[in-house]
């Protein structure tokens, strides 16, 4: 086994594939793929939480919708979900 492995990665990355082409490929709405990969980790026995709010501490000051995680999985995965074309920097800071 590779040290770098984790289960849990390897577990929503198979079901993002299963989702992709289940649905057919690309072109449908970040939303769809969020929840249609949601409801698949669920199925598959893992917590996972939508639209959790993450806030943030700006010099002292508390900001309390400042980003929204789409998918945590067994509250310790982030999951960004993205429908795009190409990875861009801006995607990558997301």
């Amino acid at each position: 086994m590779r040290e770098d492995h984790d289960p849990l990665s390897e577990a929503v990355i198979g079901g993002g594939i299963y989702v992709h082409k289940t649905l057919g490929g690309p072109g449908l709405l970040e939303s769809t793929y969020e929840e249609c990969l949601a409801w698949t980790l669920l199925r598959r026995g893992f917590v996972v939480q939508r639209q959790c709010i993450l806030p943030i501490v700006f010099d002292g000051y508390r900001i309390g919708g400042a980003y929204r995680i789409d998918l945590l999985v067994d509250r310790q995965l982030v999951v960004e979900v993205k429908s795009v074309q190409r990875i861009l920097p801006l995607h990558e800071a997301q």
